[in-house]
C-alpha cells in the first residue's frame, strides 16, 4: 500500500512522509496524544493510516480535523468504518471465493493456516468456514499464536503434515504465511 501511494504521489507532485506512530490501544481517545506535526493542517494535507491500528487513534485523527483514509484490513477492535474513508479488501468474500475455487478444482481436505487471533485472519476464517460448511466439508484449521507470519506458516503447516491425515491443499491466510 505504501509503495503504491508513494508512486502515485510522485507522479502527481505530492510529497509523502512515512511517519510511524506508536501508541497504546488501551488508552481512551480523550487521553491519546499524537505528535504535534500531525495537528499541523498548514503542513499536512491528509493522512494514509496503515499498519495495525485501533479506533482510539482514528477518533483522535477525526477530532484533529485533517482528512485521512484508513487501510481498514488491519484495524483491530471496535471502530466505526462508516465514519471514515476506508480502503480495504473484503476478507470474508475473498476467502470464501478462494475456498470455493479449491473445492471446484477437486480439493476436499483444505486446511486453513493462519494466526486466527489477528482480526484479518479471523475474517478470512469466516469466509473459509462458510464455504466448507456449505459444501458439507469439515473446516480444517491449523493456527499458531505468533505475529511472525513466516513462523505461523511453517509451524502450522508442519502441524498439519505431522497429523498424517490426507491434505489436498493448504489455504494460507496471507502471502507471507504461504
Amino acid at each position: 500500500v505504501l509503495t503504491a501511494a508513494e508512486s502515485y504521489c510522485a507522479t502527481s507532485e505530492y510529497n509523502l512522509i512515512f511517519f510511524p506512530h506508536y501508541y497504546s490501544s488501551n488508552v481512551p481517545s480523550s487521553q491519546l496524544r499524537v505528535p504535534r506535526m500531525l495537528e499541523r493542517s498548514d503542513l499536512i494535507d491528509g493522512y494514509i493510516v496503515s499498519g495495525v491500528n485501533t479506533g482510539n487513534l482514528l477518533d483522535v485523527l477525526t477530532h484533529i480535523g485533517s482528512p485521512f483514509a484508513v487501510y481498514g484490513d488491519t484495524v483491530e477492535g471496535t471502530w466505526k468504518p462508516k465514519d471514515h474513508d476506508v480502503v480495504w479488501v473484503d476478507d470474508v468474500t475473498g476467502a470464501y471465493d478462494i475456498t470455493r475455487f479449491l473445492q471446484n478444482a477437486g480439493h476436499l481436505r483444505i486446511w486453513y493456516v493462519a494466526n486466527i487471533r489477528q482480526t484479518w485472519y479471523s475474517r478470512r476464517l469466516e469466509g473459509y468456514t462458510r464455504a466448507m460448511s456449505e459444501a458439507g466439508l469439515e473446516p480444517l484449521i491449523s493456527t499458531l499464536d505468533s505475529l511472525n507470519e513466516h513462523e505461523v506458516g511453517l509451524l502450522a503447516t508442519k502441524d498439519v503434515l505431522r497429523r498424517g491425515s490426507p491434505v489436498h491443499s493448504i489455504f494460507g491466510g496471507s502471502d507471507a504465511v504461504c
